[in-house]
């Protein structure tokens, strides 16, 4: 009967719960961002403070900086959004499609009821491009896949070699060697 484990389990050390709890209290510190309200109205994104940070939560990841915010001077849209393209490396970048009709918030509620899945489509096809975002990761993983799926007549194997040994006791439960089933008889006895 094995009594001990050969890979020594050490307790957290107290460093990493100083860590963690630093973490929650920062997290704690940190204010909320104010979603809108859901209704039937439109939102008007040119008087409502916080519409951008929730419109682009991966720009504004802590909900600050956002142009309806507090300063101690003015500033002017167009060079808010100047300096904005600049420190965020050009990734923002709007288009209007001058061949798409001009759709109002009520055709958009119609479709929706009508079950017709082109809008919401086409929403997500646009999102692919903006990194950071689910459907940039989502993209990224259909990519994956389709290479497995052209590797796979060749085989596929990855071995990682890591068992993460400090934390499964239970697979070391499991583990006995072959010799020991005697000792194990003798132990039920």
């Amino acid at each position: 009967m094995i009594t001990r484990s050969f890979i020594p389990i050490f307790p957290p050390s107290d460093h990493e719960n100083v860590a963690i709890q630093n973490s929650l209290n920062r997290m704690q510190e940190n204010h909320s961002i104010t979603w809108p309200q859901i209704n039937n109205n439109p939102i008007n994104e040119f008087q409502m403070a916080g519409y951008i940070a929730c419109v682009f939560p991966s720009l504004y990841p802590t909900g600050s900086a956002d142009f309806y915010a507090e300063r101690i001077r003015d500033v002017k849209p167009a060079k808010y959004f100047r300096h904005l393209l600049l420190t965020t490396g050009r990734e923002i970048y709007v288009k209007q499609n001058l061949t798409d009709a001009q759709i109002t918030v009520a055709d958009i509620q119609e479709r929706i009821i009508q079950g017709d899945t082109y809008m919401a489509d086409r929403i997500m096809h646009f999102g692919e491009g903006l990194r950071r975002s689910c459907q940039f990761w989502n993209s990224r993983c259909h990519e994956l896949t389709d290479m497995i799926k052209q590797i796979r007549p060749q085989g596929l194997i990855f071995f990682t070699f890591s068992a993460a040994d400090l934390h499964w006791p239970e697979l070391h439960k499991l583990m006995l060697p072959n010799d020991n089933s005697e000792a194990l008889d003798k132990t039920k006895l």
